[in-house]
């Protein structure tokens, strides 16, 4: 429970939004730019070494983006999410609602991350808001959470 949500209630309320883009399941190997809104990924979401995965804000300060994936979401080493043209208070977030979530050594991701099962993170991730806004938790909703040597998990809130 994170508060008084319990986060598979969070799950489920996000796997419920109204889709607007959906994403072939499978691999992302080249680096891929995606507009704000729902994101409905059936099975599974990852994200090869190396690749940069650009949310477009399009100029909209509260940009929201939403990944719901129906199992599990694995970001290779070195993957690096941005948020760009504005979104300085967008809000990002990746929802396992069926699996896991692994973020490999040295990704950069930005977002709140929830997973049905265990959340692992690779030696010198970072998972943060965007820009000053907070951002940047992690939860599982019937596992553990694990962070690699030199993790950094929370940060970029404004005080």
């Amino acid at each position: 429970t994170v508060g008084s949500v319990n986060v598979v209630d969070a799950q489920t309320v996000l796997s419920e939004l109204q889709t607007d883009f959906v994403v072939l399941p499978g691999n992302i190997a080249v680096d891929t730019t995606f507009t704000a809104g729902v994101h409905d990924i059936t099975g599974l979401l990852t994200v090869a070494a190396g690749v940069t995965l650009t949310l477009d804000a399009e100029g909209v300060d509260d940009a929201e983006f939403i990944f719901n994936v129906s199992n599990y979401v694995a970001f290779g080493a070195n993957v690096n999410v941005v948020v760009i043209n504005g979104g300085e208070n967008a809000r990002v977030i990746w929802n396992a609602t069926g699996g896991y979530v692994t973020v490999g050594a040295d990704a950069e991701i930005i977002g709140t991350v929830m997973a049905h099962g265990y959340v692992s993170t690779g030696a010198n991730s970072v998972v943060v808001g965007v820009g000053d806004s907070c951002g940047g938790a992690v939860y599982s909703a019937s596992s553990y959470v694990s962070f690699g040597a030199g993790a950094t998990v929370g940060t970029g809130c404004a005080a």
